[in-house]
């Protein structure tokens, strides 16, 4: 694949070709001046698709903010069972009500 510009380029074809580069320069069949070519493009491809996944970031959140500008859909979700309405504990049984055994 060719040299690829950044003004009409996807991001999967950014990491495509990134992948690419990778296998030239690990493959060590390259003189150094080719590999520092690669090596600048490279870093070309890293710094646009880190600028693409920034954007759509931002643009994810501005989607999801509310009314008062929080980002809603990002509050953590309860650490265990007993924050879950209808399940119990060791600590909330106190064992008065202990369950029969199955069959019975």
């Amino acid at each position: 694949m060719a040299r690829i510009t950044r003004d009409k380029i996807k991001f999967e074809t950014a990491l495509e070709r990134l992948e690419e580069i990778i296998r030239k320069l690990e493959s060590g069949n390259i003189d150094l001046d080719d590999s520092l070519k690669l090596y600048e493009e490279g870093i070309g491809l890293v710094r646009f698709a880190n600028d693409k996944l920034k954007a759509a970031q931002q643009k994810v959140e501005l989607l999801t903010k509310d009314r008062e500008g929080r980002v809603t859909g990002s509050e953590e979700l309860p650490a265990g069972p007993e924050s879950e309405p209808g399940l119990e504990t060791e600590e909330d049984n106190d064992g008065d009500d202990a369950e029969a055994p199955a069959g019975r």
